[in-house]
């Protein structure tokens, strides 16, 4: 129960305190006094709030923390008796004086970074130092009043067992709001684990520390191109479009004013008739540092656009392709992980500062540098003509709080077969494939019989997931990587959910189309075949070097004709044939495609005939039969009914997953995890499943 109290503390505060603000009150040494206690009057805004413990609060004119004769200290005497039932205390004093506790003057924890006071403990108290702060609330256990007469109670402090005078100081949290008085409290039980006896103590010089902000953590990458070396970092890694790196020394958004001046310069020549039309630009850290996101909580840094580029920065921001200023974190093995567009420009002749965060979930376990990308289209929807910026003052800076433990999940895993994951983080468009190493057999040109190609899919992705992407490529060569994009020739079945509901599979061919894929998507998509399904079994027939059929889950049938003008770019001995999956949307990492079956026919002869349940050493596909062209964790085979997936959240350094049948007795679980988007995730199949009718699962910690 809250008591209001009969007489408020008109005195507490010194007058200037009832016209200035909170920034004038601590104006000229960061701090102010609300009591010296100097006689009677000071005490007399002090109430007794609530709780059973006996309270005597006195103005003590023997005591002083300076020696002061003509001063004091206010003495609280504190009776504990868990016989009462409420063996607790609680002392209210008010910021504004004796009228205005809910009213007029009150302060933030942006103003007062601190409650400060000087206390000394009377040494007749019959309860020890040690047992008053561990018992119940902790130690000096204090709060601020809100203005309906509510409490946000503070860090409790523990006091020193000395009968000297000591400084106790309470933070107040920055995010404190307004608050127009203090409390301090101390709660113990009464159920023979509480206080009896007296504790008291003298209070002097009761006083607000000023809040300071804190200092921004220094930096711990920091590349503010003051010399040549900074730029030389810098390179061209791809792209068709014609780009310059230099160290311009005119231009410098010079923030911490130490070094030479100077910002890196980009300057790209765009031409939508170009099959690449793009920029990559690279930037290694110094000294090949290798950071971590656990590390880092931002990424910093300055942007200025040329004002004279040809391309108007409305133009560059808003082009079909990448957006505004587009970059991704440079992984250890030269992958990349992509933080999307983090800025669009402003043609204002400022600089503008770009603050990114850093999130450990959704980003690689390290990584050694930078990359700023922009692909536009090869059309008249692409760019053409100048774009020219500067940045300048890159640097990490370091995260503050500590990251908490893991989350752990289980899964069952969705089907028997080979699960292609979209495992790799910030990654778009990943292609997950493999690719059949018998290709030599597979080519359908200028063959005698028909040649089939098929595969069944045994999971897919549900309806939230539409444009997810199964599919299959053939290739007239023996290609890695993104093939559809690398390749100049490729043909393509790809499966996908439309809005409708309908499952979609397109055939699409390129010719003469390196590094670029925009003949996929029009003059060289020649129709599809539809299902109500993308579980089942796809398949394409090739009756001769322009007949086609395509066949869904569902029986749908349809026939397309290939052109004569491309056959002759697909009359090759080699034909590759690969089956992948592809995320499309970076919403969508972490889904996958199973596959459980794959057939190539020519004729009457099965020249491929895989259900996907020959593992190698490390449980992945036949390496007899196949090789991955993808992200190692992203292939899996599933063989065991009883397969599950061990799901953890990131960032994980120090703790690794267990599990048990009881409880009680816990096992380490041997195995490699493998990163898939934000988490980790490690396949247990057969032996490796704890036995029994229950299965629990945990991480455990070294640290």
């Amino acid at each position: 129960m809250k008591c209001i109290p009969n007489n408020r503390f008109r005195s507490f505060l010194l007058t200037a305190f009832l016209s200035a603000s909170a920034s004038a009150l601590f104006a000229q040494n960061g701090q102010v006094t609300l009591s010296s206690y100097d006689d009677d009057a000071s005490i007399a805004g002090v109430w007794d709030w609530w709780g059973g413990v006996q309270k005597e609060i006195v103005f003590d004119p023997s005591e002083d923390v300076d020696g002061n004769a003509d001063s004091g200290a206010m003495k609280i005497t504190l009776q504990f008796d868990e016989s009462t039932g409420d063996n607790q205390y609680a002392i209210g004093l008010s910021l504004a004086g004796e009228a205005a506790y809910n009213g007029a003057i009150s302060v933030t924890g942006e103003d007062a970074g601190s409650i400060q006071f000087d206390l000394r403990i009377d040494p007749e108290s019959t309860i020890s130092v040690e047992d008053f702060n561990a018992t119940g609330d902790p130690g000096f256990f204090s709060g601020v009043t809100t203005t309906e007469w509510g409490q946000t109670w503070l860090e409790g402090v523990p006091l020193e067992d000395t009968t000297e005078w000591q400084t106790v100081d309470i933070p107040v949290p920055m995010d404190t709001a307004a608050f127009p008085g203090i409390v301090f409290k101390k709660w113990v039980p009464a159920d023979g684990t509480g206080l009896n006896g007296t504790f008291a103590f003298w209070i002097d010089n009761l006083r607000l520390i000023e809040a300071v902000e804190p200092e921004p953590p220094a930096p711990s990458i920091n590349n503010d191109f003051s010399h040549e070396f900074a730029a030389d970092t810098a390179s061209v890694w791809w792209g068709g479009a014609a780009q310059e790196i230099t160290l311009d020394t005119s231009k410098d958004n010079d923030v911490g004013g130490e070094g030479a001046p100077g910002a890196l310069n980009i300057r790209v020549e765009y031409d939508n008739t170009l099959a690449d039309n793009q920029y990559a630009i690279r930037l290694n850290f110094d000294d090949g540092i290798v950071g971590s996101p656990v590390d880092y909580e931002t990424l910093e840094f300055d942007l200025l656009w040329d004002s004279e580029s040809t391309i108007s920065v409305d133009a560059f921001n808003a082009n079909p392709g990448d957006g505004g200023f587009n970059m991704g974190l440079v992984t250890v093995g030269d992958g990349q992980a992509w933080l999307g567009n983090v800025a669009d420009f402003v043609d204002d002749e400022e600089w503008h500062h770009v603050s990114v965060p850093i999130d450990p979930a959704q980003t690689p376990d390290d990584f050694v540098g930078l990359i700023f990308k922009k692909w536009s289209p090869s059309n008249a929807d692409g760019l053409t003509g100048t774009a020219s910026f500067w940045i300048d003052n890159i640097r990490f800076v370091e995260r503050q709080e500590e990251l908490g433990a893991p989350e752990v999940a289980v899964r069952k895993a969705n089907a028997k077969g080979l699960e292609l994951i979209s495992a790799t983080a910030g990654a778009q468009y990943q292609r997950q494939n493999i690719r059949s190493l018998l290709a030599e057999d597979l080519t359908w040109v200028n063959n005698p019989e028909p040649v089939t190609y098929a595969f069944t899919i045994a999971a897919f992705p549900g309806s939230d997931f539409q444009g997810y992407q199964a599919h299959l490529f053939l290739v007239p060569d023996f290609s890695t990587g993104d093939v559809d994009w690398i390749d100049p020739n490729v043909i393509m079945f790809d499966i996908q959910l439309q809005e409708d509901g309908v499952v979609l599979g397109s055939f699409r061919h390129k010719v003469n189309q390196a590094n670029g894929n925009s003949m996929l998507y029009s003059d060289g998509s020649l129709g599809g075949v539809t299902s109500t399904t993308a579980v089942g079994t796809w398949s394409i027939t090739f009756s001769n070097d322009t007949e086609i059929q395509l066949t869904s889950p569902d029986g749908t049938v349809a026939d397309l004709v290939f052109p004569e003008s491309s056959v002759p770019f697909f009359d090759s001995s080699f034909m590759g044939v690969y089956l992948g999956s592809q995320n499309n949307q970076i919403a969508y990492i972490g889904q996958s495609v199973t596959y459980s079956n794959m057939t190539v026919s020519v004729g009457d002869n099965v020249i491929v005939d895989d259900n996907f349940d020959e593992m190698d050493e490390f449980e992945v596909l036949n390496p007899d039969n196949w090789e991955r062209i993808a992200t190692l964790d992203a292939t899996h085979m599933i063989v065991a009914d009883n397969a599950v997936w061990v799901t953890w959240t990131l960032p994980d350094v120090g703790w690794s997953p267990a599990s048990s049948t009881d409880l009680v007795d816990w096992q380490a679980i041997d195995g490699q995890p493998a990163g898939i988007g934000g988490t980790r995730s490690l396949l247990l199949q057969g032996d490796a499943v704890p036995e029994g009718n229950a299965g629990y699962f945990r991480m455990e910690t070294s640290n």
